[in-house]
């Protein structure tokens, strides 16, 4: 029914992982050229080995070298450096492009937004590769391998609970206001009730709308959807976990 918001999505989020490389970018040009001169480089010798050979590679690429070059770092140079390499602290907004995306994966059927995940849609062409399906991690909260009460999550068990939660209810409201099945579960029931609402006109205030004017609206309330829900995961404070790949704590 809203298959016309995957172009919106794919817009909305794309935005935000730039954003997220702007920020290396501001980082990188603030840089004195005193930084490089400790390394025996002139900056502009510094771009042009380590930096312009991987300007023409794929946008996905880049994000692979980036997450390559920080693990290596590690890896190769803790033994003789003093301090330890972190991610800094802008990872973040990366962190919430990649939970935004799996987030807006399972909510597809339920919120009616049809989007295409085939090869050839347009999601394969721009979003597979940053598409992951956590790992024994709560879908909500980021949480991993256990919730706060030491129950393990599973391929069942994928949210957080409080000790006053009816784990055997799938209602929403069989659970507390701080369980994260509740929230997750609220805050896509709500989008959805305001989506029908706006696309049905039943609603005295939207009845007037015209069917141009009725689907611009849907579009600015799901942005201001992902806006909302992006800023959530802004407070993850673990990426995603996969078979092969522990989650890591962000700082």
């Amino acid at each position: 029914m809203y298959k016309y918001l995957q172009a919106e999505f794919n817009k909305f989020i794309t935005s935000k992982i730039s954003e997220y490389f702007s920020t290396y970018e501001e980082g990188f040009y603030d840089l004195d050229e005193l930084d490089f001169n400790n390394i025996g480089y002139k900056k502009e010798d510094f771009i042009e080995k380590f930096i312009k050979p991987f300007q023409n590679v794929s946008f996905q690429d880049k994000i692979k070298i980036l997450e390559l070059v920080s693990r290596l770092s590690y890896t190769y140079f803790r033994e003789h450096c003093e301090f330890q390499i972190t991610k800094p602290k802008y990872m973040r907004k990366f962190n919430a492009c990649i939970w935004t995306i799996f987030h807006m994966y399972i909510m597809n059927k339920a919120l009616g937004l049809n989007f295409d995940y085939s090869n050839d849609s347009i999601w394969d062409i721009e979003m597979s590769e940053y598409l992951e399906i956590p790992y024994n991690q709560c879908y909500y909260c980021g949480r991993p391998n256990k919730d706060l009460l030491g129950n393990k999550f599973n391929k069942k068990k994928k949210y957080c609970h409080t000790q006053y939660c009816d784990l055997g209810n799938t209602n929403e409201y069989a659970h507390t206001e701080q369980c994260c099945y509740r929230q997750f579960r609220m805050r896509q029931k709500l989008f959805r009730e305001l989506l029908d609402k706006i696309s049905t006109g039943k609603i005295k205030k939207y009845f007037s709308l015209n069917n141009s004017e009725r689907q611009d609206l849907i579009k600015k309330e799901f942005i201001n959807f992902c806006e909302n829900l992006y800023n959530t995961n802004l407070k993850i404070d673990y990426t995603i976990q996969s078979p092969n790949k522990y989650a890591e704590k962000l700082p």
